[in-house]
């Protein structure tokens, strides 16, 4: 019996009752690493007010949790979530999600002109969660060195986001052929995620050639390293300032970067996915 997470508290009851084996599919890391997270960083605590709310999802989670024989999940970040708050590793298997290789090609023109702007490129939903804030700030602090692009619908970040609708290109939602034709068109991807449990945009952008500043609460970070980009702390400004700066000055090592993103990605497609799931259920059988 498979149960995605927050679905399967009631089917999980039966089910150990008549004596079949759970699974639970985890999008999320462990709930009780959320509410750290959002303790820790102000602008995360926001979208989570209700406390109500939170209390029932927190109550249903734990009880999922409690009732999962094994459990999947998304990253190594998820599973060190789950061990810190006390699962035991023996029931956990990281199932990394996929990239569509057809839909997301290479780019074959790196631009290596240091005095035109750096093309810089967010996509996701915008929300506070995922660190708009930070990337925003850039625009601020290097309005100069840095065009940016951002992909996806507004949500919560509506407040912070409207102020720089003049100054960036926004994109509210792309098909997969035109959000590659976008990351083609860039230098840099970034996604100072506060909290990802994957992040397949990352796969995506990593997939079109386009080097990579992700953050270490980003599960995508399994991917990731100083070969293709950057994985800075959670929350570090300065950090990404840095990084992004550093192309800036670097033109060339963008486009080191971003084909060795686009070799390091290969191995996350989705029919690596569906080998990884086949190879779990047939092992659970074994």
């Amino acid at each position: 019996m498979v149960g995605y997470e927050e679905c399967s508290v009631q089917t999980f009851r039966k089910a150990k009752q008549i004596g079949l084996i759970t699974v639970l599919d985890l999008a999320q890391i462990h709930y009780k690493e959320i509410e750290l997270i959002s303790t820790e960083f102000p602008i995360f605590s926001e979208v989570y007010k209700n406390k109500k709310l939170r209390q029932k999802i927190n109550q249903i989670k734990e009880e999922e949790l409690a009732l999962a024989d094994y459990i999947l999940c998304l990253s190594e970040f998820a599973k060190a979530s789950l061990i810190k708050h006390g699962i035991s590793a023996d029931k956990i298997t990281v199932v990394n999600l996929g990239f569509d290789p057809k839909k997301f090609t290479p780019k074959s023109i790196y631009q290596s002109n240091s005095n035109q702007a750096l093309k810089i490129v967010y996509a996701g939903t915008v929300t506070k969660r995922k660190g708009i804030d930070q990337v925003l700030r850039l625009v601020e602090d290097m309005p100069n060195q840095i065009e940016l692009s951002v992909i996806g619908a507004v949500s919560d970040a509506s407040d912070i986001f409207q102020p720089y609708l003049s100054k960036i290109k926004w994109y509210p939602y792309l098909e997969q052929q035109e959000m590659n034709d976008i990351f083609n068109e860039q230098d840099v991807f970034v996604f100072p995620s506060y909290l990802d449990s994957w992040a397949m945009v990352v796969l995506e952008a990593m997939a079109c050639g386009l080097p990579v500043v992700i953050s270490t609460n980003t599960g995508a970070k399994d991917v990731v390293d100083h070969t293709c980009g950057a994985i800075i702390s959670t929350g570090d400004y300065e950090s990404l300032k840095k990084e992004i700066t550093e192309m800036y000055l670097n033109r060339n090592e963008i486009e080191n970067k971003g084909k060795m993103a686009n070799q390091l990605v290969q191995k996350y497609t989705w029919a690596a996915y569906h080998l990884q799931i086949f190879d779990f259920f047939n092992k659970m059988n074994k």
